[in-house]
């Protein structure tokens, strides 16, 4: 008996640890690379808390965020989301701009039937948020499956130009169909916003790109979408060409600007993948 009550004591521990574990630290899954751009790190839910401080690892960059109840966000988004949900979901929310970049929770309705429902919904959300449901590019599909999730995401095009670093997507239960995630990235460009006429050719873009960065850098090439619009950090955009330079065991992506030929940003492969 006391042989039994010395091993029921360490079991007994370890099923209360686990439990409390599972019951205080309820997270969504890191999300993976897509399209242009790459996020990473967990997203915690902060479900017993008002405002929680959690960070966002966004393309290299650390950006302050916090995650809301829903009633902190804009009215008719509100609406339109509890229209279609089945459970509670909260807002993760750019600190600087105010920008919606996660729902999280939610389990939204019917959304992974299928790749046009994913993109109806998709397309309804860019309109409640402020970008014109035209932009999302249905041509530019990605998608991804596991036994458990179903992943559609589509990218931003303005006026027929991709947009860099700009996409939407959704994970929905392979189950059920319903949405539990939507990732938002993209960029607000009114429909009035003209687009920069091409000044500097690719060839003067190489050169200046490549004069730029180290010398370990010994050729440039253009990407799958060699051309594509970047939006300023005043929110203007630009047209920009997007190049891979490659040396000895190096490679570094880098925007150079069509209309000014400057260098606009550059990452490293690591931190630039396709999904």
């Amino acid at each position: 008996m006391k042989n039994g009550f010395s091993l029921f004591l360490p079991i007994a521990f370890l099923t209360t640890a686990a439990l409390f574990f599972i019951l205080t630290h309820q997270t969504s899954e890191s999300p993976k690379p897509v399209a242009q751009s790459m996020l990473s790190d967990t997203l915690p839910i902060a479900r017993d808390s008002e405002v929680a401080q959690e960070r966002l690892h966004h393309n290299g960059r650390d950006i302050a965020s916090k995650i809301e109840k829903s009633k902190s966000v804009d009215e008719p988004l509100n609406e339109w989301l509890n229209s279609r949900k089945q459970t509670d979901f909260h807002f993760q929310i750019a600190e600087d701009s105010g920008k919606i970049l996660t729902v999280l929770g939610g389990h939204f309705k019917g959304v992974g039937q299928n790749e046009e429902s994913a993109f109806e919904f998709l397309s309804e959300f860019a309109n409640k948020v402020g970008v014109n449901s035209s932009q999302i590019d249905k041509n530019s599909l990605f998608k991804h499956q596991t036994t458990r999730k179903q992943v559609y995401g589509f990218e931003q095009a303005f006026k027929g130009q991709p947009v860099f670093d700009s996409y939407i997507k959704v994970e929905t239960k392979q189950d059920d169909g319903s949405a539990y995630m939507i990732l938002n990235n993209l960029k607000v460009i009114p429909q009035s916003t003209q687009v920069p006429e091409v000044i500097v050719n690719i060839e003067r873009a190489k050169k200046n790109a490549l004069a730029a960065v180290s010398e370990k850098f010994t050729t440039a090439t253009p990407t799958e979408e060699p051309l594509v619009i970047y939006v300023l950090p005043d929110q203007s955009i630009d047209l920009a060409w997007s190049l891979w330079l490659q040396g000895e065991h190096v490679s570094e992506f880098i925007l150079v600007s069509a209309t000014t030929g400057e260098v606009l940003a550059n990452y490293s492969a690591q931190s630039h993948q396709n999904y």
